[in-house]
């Protein structure tokens, strides 16, 4: 189901900002202070009712959207009691399924090596893994296709892809934005950072897919599918015209994709490009 609207999303943690008055004390805020880990503690502004002022608040623990956050000892806020040893995640002290945890907005947690990281997709044991209504699912890939992880804006995606269409380091002039050719095949570097990445070729119609252009900006090309009304062409990743939305779905799995509107405007949100598709935000 496409996401409408995302309230607060936490990836790498995005930070509410505020500034603390000049009482010294730090007992009230305004604009300007940063919420964040502070000795050990998460500090943050709390406002009641329609007060420009806010009170600076201490805790031991943070919750975001269901998950419980502690500030270590070098004041970075991570997951509460979740682990990573050697790529494998615990949570206090037991393996977690799938070696990989959900959040409520969609971000999966799971482990490189030691480091904690974050993604909407990963290649876990050569299976993709994804969030599926809170819980963490994975689906190995078939014989013949490997687990590709990639880079596409700031995010991290997955796919199960033909391991004859994979090619180690990323050759001259492909990026991460990625490109289409007159056969609607999708060429792009997995890493940001060419000397780390991969080169990967998806035959965007054999998956029922056209290769186009997404997002100008940061995102690039992408396969994905299409509908039609009349004679304009629309895709599931969706465009804005003014401030509506317009994007390809299906009600159910198994159904024709057709043409969905939003107006977001009806919902005081605004139309716009959001990580990997189009939504009212």
């Amino acid at each position: 189901m496409r996401k409408i609207s995302l309230t607060f999303t936490l990836m790498g943690l995005a930070a509410i900002f505020c500034s603390c008055g000049d009482d010294g004390n730090k007992s009230y805020c305004d604009s300007g202070f940063t919420d964040g880990c502070e000795n050990g503690k998460y500090v943050y502004c709390e406002f009641e009712g329609s007060s420009k002022d806010g009170k600076i608040v201490t805790k031991a623990t943070v919750e975001f959207n269901n998950v419980e956050y502690v500030c270590n000892d070098d004041d970075e806020l991570v997951p509460k009691d979740y682990v990573c040893k050697n790529g494998v995640l615990q949570h206090n002290g037991e393996h977690v399924d799938n070696n990989a945890f959900c959040d409520n907005s969609g971000i999966l947690s799971f482990c490189i090596g030691d480091e904690l990281a974050h993604g909407y997709q990963a290649c876990i044991n050569d299976k993709v893994v994804v969030c599926v209504d809170g819980v963490a699912k994975a689906t190995a890939c078939k014989t013949g296709l490997e687990c590709v992880d990639y880079e596409r804006g700031n995010n991290l995606y997955a796919s199960c892809v033909k391991s004859e269409n994979v090619k180690t380091g990323c050759e001259d002039g492909v990026t991460t934005y990625g490109a289409c050719d007159e056969d609607s095949n999708l060429t792009f570097c997995t890493r940001k950072n060419a000397s780390q990445g991969k080169t990967v070729k998806l035959d965007c119609p054999s998956r029922g897919q056209t290769c186009m252009l997404i997002d100008e900006k940061e995102f690039g090309y992408d396969c994905s599918e299409t509908c039609m009304e009349g004679d304009k062409l629309y895709n599931e990743h969706g465009i804005c015209e003014g401030n509506t939305l317009i994007y390809c779905g299906r009600e159910k799995d198994g159904d024709a994709m057709k043409v969905y509107e939003w107006r977001c405007s009806d919902n005081n949100l605004t139309c716009g490009f959001d990580k990997y598709q189009y939504s009212c935000k």
